[in-house]
């Protein structure tokens, strides 16, 4: 059972009552701040000589399947000019570029770059 507050002084109860509220109200900060940021990935991608054959069509993309504001779009061309790229992004924009997977292939004028989200 547990003993009524009133056999504790006022001071020694508000304390208590105090560190229960707070306790409660942190609990709460951290559920909305949680449920406000989103993790982010690293996006890498990489120019290889071919596809594997081991891929299959679900494995490759074409450059043109991203849309311009995509952070895989912009590492891909990036990854065009200058042969390997990377960059953060959050979870939430990855999946708004409809990326097939953690690791895929893109082809755009007859060259290939693979593509890797890592958390």
């Amino acid at each position: 059972m547990v003993p009524d507050l009133r056999v504790v002084s006022k001071p020694v109860r508000y304390l208590i009552l105090g560190i229960l509220g707070a306790g409660v109200l942190l609990f709460a900060v951290l559920v909305v701040l949680g449920t406000l940021s989103t993790p982010t990935v690293t996006v890498e991608a990489t120019v290889v000589d071919s596809v594997p054959a081991d891929a299959t069509d679900e494995d490759v993309s074409s450059l043109s399947d991203f849309p311009v504001d995509s952070p895989i779009r912009a590492v891909v061309e990036d990854a065009l000019e200058n042969g390997s790229a990377s960059a953060t992004a959050t979870t939430a924009e990855i999946r708004a570029a409809d990326a097939p997977g953690t690791e895929w292939y893109v082809r755009h004028d007859g060259r290939v770059v693979r593509v890797e989200v890592n958390a």
